[in-house]
């Protein structure tokens, strides 16, 4: 199905920016074809629940450079492949309305968020903190952005 082979060229150009080995592209122009290339997924009719897998995987791929205790030896690449989170987030949002995949989106969703959230303590933390607040967080996530900033801005 579309979503499949559109997936795979998603997951392949966003670890080639996390990699910085874009072969001669620019970071911009990879991010934008990944941008156009999800929307598209998101606005196929296709069915929902591999549209859900889709961003999922994606999300624990962009996850991924984000865990281990050591988050000082994150690429450039990688923390610039987050600033697709919000768009991520977005549209785990759209599909969550169309019922079925409600929980899945939302525990998808409450990952990245939280991932991003506790990667915050490295020397990345404000551009996390400014791709977080892109997103539509809880009131609840939102004190506790605030407090991370307010703690790295007394630092």
């Amino acid at each position: 199905s579309a979503p499949c082979s559109m997936g795979g060229a998603i997951m392949e150009v966003v670890r080639m920016v996390q990699q910085e080995r874009m072969a001669g592209r620019s970071t911009y122009s990879c991010m934008m074809e990944v941008r156009t290339a999800l929307k598209d997924v998101c606005s196929e009719r296709e069915e929902t629940e591999d549209r859900v897998s889709l961003l999922e995987e994606l999300a624990n791929l962009l996850m991924h450079p984000l865990e281990g205790e050591e988050t000082r030896g994150v690429r450039d690449g990688a923390v610039r492949a987050l600033e697709l989170v919000p768009q991520v987030v977005e549209s785990l949002q759209k599909l969550s309305e169309l019922a079925e995949e409600e929980d899945r989106c939302c525990s998808v969703r409450d990952r990245l968020v939280e991932g991003m959230m506790s990667s915050c303590r490295s020397g990345s933390v404000l551009s996390l903190a400014n791709i977080l607040l892109e997103v539509d967080l809880t009131e609840e996530e939102q004190q506790r952005l605030c407090g991370i900033i307010e703690r790295v801005c007394l630092q």
